[in-house]
């Protein structure tokens, strides 16, 4: 399906699955991303908050994605526990935004999309909600590990 042959109004997107505040579209099994964004880096949820922070990132701005799995029978609980979250991460020093995506063929699959200032800054974040007993709750919600992805964008 293309997006460039008609003009769609941000409605008309959103209905069909793109946000185009982050300039990318979200489909089954796939992110869609627009030129210039690079993967920098995948890895487990656990592993980050396992490891202590770097003083040697690098402080570009980047967007996290979180990719959930719900357990059987948890989904709505997992996205309100998840919902609850989302003000205080977008109140945390460095945070740009974070918004919350349910895979639309496949309900049990959420992924939730933060920006930062830089990586320190979601390290930091990630580390209190690892403190503060969140994270926890949120994993004993989920089936297997949830993947995090960080991507950079390179304006071209």
């Amino acid at each position: 399906m293309s997006y460039k042959s008609q003009q769609y109004s941000r409605r008309q997107l959103l209905s069909k699955g793109v946000d185009s505040s982050l300039g990318f579209m979200l489909l089954p099994q796939m992110s869609i991303w627009g030129k210039g964004s690079t993967l920098r880096e995948r890895t487990s949820l656990l592993a980050l908050v396992t490891t202590s922070v770097s003083t040697t990132v690098r402080e570009t701005p980047i967007t996290a994605i979180i990719h959930f799995t719900s357990k059987p029978n948890q989904v709505e609980a997992l996205v309100a526990q998840l919902n609850q979250a989302l003000p205080s991460a977008r109140k945390a020093p460095g945070c740009r935004y974070a918004k919350l995506y349910i895979v639309a063929d496949t309900p049990s699959k959420i992924v939730l999309c933060k920006g930062w200032d830089g990586r320190q800054a979601q390290d930091q974040y990630l580390k209190w909600e690892q403190s503060s007993g969140r994270l926890a709750k949120l994993l004993a919600l989920v089936e297997g590990e949830p993947m995090v992805e960080y991507w950079d964008f390179q304006a071209m």
